[in-house]
C-alpha cells in the first residue's frame, strides 16, 4: 500500500503516474458517491470485477468532504479540518485496499450543492463531466432518485447533468442508481436491476470497515445482510446468486435528455401502483 499521498485529493494507490492510472482505468467502471464510504456500498460490483485486472480498472469519485456526519466519541476532539483529513485518509485507504486505479476526492461541502443553481453545484457538474470524459467508463454506479438523503440525490442529479453534457461516445453503456439509505426491493419488476455481488462480500466488508469514523456501527454487516436478503428474495430461483445489490436503471435519463428526473421517478412509482394493484385485483377478484 503506497501511503505517500494518503491524504491526497487525487489518490493513485499503485506506483504509477496519473496518465498511467487513467490509462489503466479507461473503459472500466466508475463509482460516483456522495460521502466517504458510499462507494464501497454502491459500487462493490465494479470494484470486485476489476480487483485483479491491469486494464479497465475501477475509478472512485467521492463528492463531499464528509464533514456533515455525526461524530463518534473518539473524534469529538478533532476540529473540522482534522475531521476532513481523517475521512479523506479512510477513503484513500479503501481505494488502496480495493486496488482502485484512481480515487478522486472532490471535497465539496454538502450544504453547497443542495441547490442546483449555485456556483458549487455547477462546478461539480463540470468536474464530474471532465473526469468521465478522461476515463470513459463503460459502467457507472451512483445513487438512486429515491435515496432518503438529500445530498445523495443531489449527487445523482449532478451525475445525470454531467453525462448529458457529454457526446454519446463518452457516455457509459450502463448507469445504475444503487441503494444506501432505503432499499429498492419495492421497484416494479421491469425497473429493478439485481446486480450479482456473490464473490465480493469479504472484500466489501473489509472496504467498508476502512471507514472507522462512520458514526453508525456495523455498516459492513448491515450492508452484507441486505445483499444476502436481496439475493434470497429478488433472485430466489437462482441458487448461484448469494448476494445482490439492487439498483434502478438510469440509462433512460441519457436516452431521453429532456426527461425530467422527477417525471422519471414518478413514472416508476406509477408503474409500481399499476403492477401491485393489478396483482391485488387478480388475487381478490376485484376491479380498481
Amino acid at each position: 500500500m503506497n501511503m505517500q499521498d494518503i491524504r491526497s485529493r487525487k489518490f493513485i494507490p499503485a506506483d504509477m503516474s496519473l496518465d498511467a492510472a487513467i490509462d489503466s482505468a479507461s473503459g472500466g467502471s466508475m463509482g460516483i458517491g456522495a460521502h466517504p464510504g458510499d462507494l464501497e456500498i454502491i459500487a462493490i460490483r465494479g470494484i470486485g470485477i476489476s480487483l485483479n485486472f491491469q486494464k479497465r480498472r475501477f475509478t472512485g469519485v467521492t463528492v463531499t468532504d464528509g464533514l456533515d456526519c455525526a461524530r463518534k466519541e473518539r473524534d469529538k476532539e478533532l476540529n473540522d479540518h482534522q475531521m476532513i483529513e481523517e475521512r479523506l485518509k479512510e477513503q484513500n485507504i479503501a481505494a488502496a485496499l480495493g486496488k482502485y486505479a484512481l480515487q478522486h476526492n472532490l471535497l465539496y461541502k454538502s450544504a453547497d450543492i443542495q441547490d442546483p443553481e449555485t456556483e458549487p453545484s455547477r462546478a461539480l457538474v463540470k468536474e464530474i463531466s471532465g473526469i468521465v470524459s478522461k476515463v470513459k467508463p463503460q459502467v457507472i454506479y451512483t445513487h438512486n432518485p429515491f435515496d432518503e438523503h438529500s445530498t445523495r440525490v443531489m449527487v445523482m442529479r449532478a451525475v445525470i447533468e454531467a453525462l448529458r453534457s457529454l457526446p454519446g461516445a463518452e457516455q457509459p453503456q450502463e448507469l445504475y442508481g444503487c441503494e444506501v439509505w432505503g432499499g429498492l426491493d419495492w421497484l416494479p419488476e421491469g425497473r429493478k436491476k439485481s446486480l450479482d455481488v456473490t464473490g465480493f462480500t469479504e472484500i466489501q466488508h473489509n472496504l467498508i470497515d476502512c471507514h472507522e469514523s462512520q458514526p453508525a456501527e456495523k455498516h459492513s454487516d448491515a450492508t452484507l445482510w441486505r445483499e444476502f436478503s436481496n439475493a434470497a428474495w429478488a433472485r430466489p430461483r437462482d441458487p448461484k446468486v448469494k448476494a445482490a445489490v439492487l439498483a434502478v436503471d438510469l440509462m433512460p435519463l441519457l436516452y431521453e435528455p429532456e426527461l425530467d428526473i422527477c417525471d422519471f421517478a414518478n413514472d416508476i412509482q406509477e408503474e409500481f401502483n399499476v403492477e401491485r394493484l393489478a396483482a391485488l385485483s387478480r388475487n381478490l377478484h376485484l376491479s380498481f
